[in-house]
């Protein structure tokens, strides 16, 4: 049985994850830029949510039972 919850919670926390890792990297020794940085790494958040949700999305119509289908 597939649990869309449990993988969203999953999901989400690997993204915050992943997000407090590149923003460490980003901005560990950055003194000038600090602003551009910022706004690619909000950029790279927002992609990665949005592919994940993609994903989650795609995994959920896979997985419908066939009597529940239109």
């Amino acid at each position: 049985m597939f649990d869309i919850f449990g993988l969203s919670m999953v999901s989400l926390a690997l993204n915050v994850l992943l997000v407090f890792g590149i923003g460490k990297v980003l901005l560990e020794h950055s003194h000038s830029e600090t602003e551009a940085r910022l706004l690619l790494l909000g950029l790279i958040a927002a992609g990665l949510l949005a592919l994940t949700v993609k994903g989650i999305l795609y995994l959920s119509r896979q997985y419908v039972p066939q009597e529940a289908q239109p």
